[in-house]
């Protein structure tokens, strides 16, 4: 649990010292994102993790969902505070500034539903 605790302090950081290199590489996007994109990525992100951590979490070994599903939620808590530093760093509102908020949020959202099916599946026997 320690390790885990260190591992997150070093993503966060990261996230916030990364949040304007984030939204120059969101604003060199051709072509430029409009706010369909954002939705699409967010819908996709949940639609991808649920996908990804579902296939772990039915599986009959629970090892390999704990690797996977950590994994996963140091990525989605690093773009959620670089996505968060970048949208303070524009100053504004715009689809590049919110695509890796939506990117990560929606990520989040698929490994809170992957969660919940793996509880179903393997702690509730």
């Amino acid at each position: 649990m320690r390790t885990k605790l260190v591992i997150l302090t070093i993503v966060v950081v990261m996230g916030v010292f990364s949040g304007e290199n984030t939204l120059q590489v969101a604003e060199a996007s051709k072509p430029p994102l409009d706010w369909f994109a954002v939705k699409f990525v967010f819908g996709g992100s949940v639609l991808a993790l649920l996908f990804v951590l579902g296939i772990q979490a039915i599986r009959k070994e629970e090892k390999p969902y704990y690797w996977i599903f950590n994994f996963f939620l140091f990525v989605m808590v690093y773009l959620m505070i670089s996505g968060s530093a970048a949208l303070l760093s524009a100053g504004e509102v715009t689809p590049n500034s919110t695509f890796f908020i939506a990117l990560s949020s929606g990520g989040l959202l698929g490994i809170l539903l992957s969660w919940c099916l793996f509880r179903y599946r393997h702690l509730n026997k």
